[in-house]
C-alpha cells in the first residue's frame, strides 16, 4: 500500500524509501489507520488489532511513539486523534499497489 511518500507492507513502513523504525504494535497501529483510508478507527478496533494483552491507555503510547519514529525519519505526522472516537490517517490517501 502506498500513500504519497509512504509505503506499507508486511515488513513495515517506509518514508521516501527509507525504513521507519516501528515496534510490531506501532506497525499494526499504522497499518490499521492506513487501511481505513482516512476513516476513524475506534479505540476498540485498535485494541482488537493489537491483541488481547493490550490495555486501553496503550493506544496513545503507541501513537506517540509512532509519531516520534516518523519525525526521526523526516516524515510528517499523518496520525490524527479524533477526540472521543479514535484515530485516523490524515496523510496522503493510501492506494493499494
Amino acid at each position: 500500500m502506498r500513500a504519497g511518500d509512504f509505503a506499507f507492507d508486511h515488513t513495515g513502513l517506509t518514508f521516501q524509501g527509507q525504513p521507519v523504525k516501528l515496534t510490531p504494535h506501532e506497525r499494526e497501529l499504522v497499518g490499521a489507520l492506513m487501511h481505513a483510508r482516512g476513516s476513524i478507527v475506534s479505540h476498540d478496533a485498535i485494541l482488537n488489532r493489537l491483541g488481547s494483552d493490550a490495555m486501553p491507555g496503550i493506544i496513545s503510547v503507541h501513537a506517540t511513539n509512532a509519531r516520534r519514529a516518523l519525525r526521526v525519519s523526516g516524515a510528517p505526522d499523518p496520525i490524527k486523534a479524533v477526540y472521543g472516537q479514535g484515530l485516523r490517517w490524515a496523510g496522503p490517501a493510501p492506494v493499494v499497489s
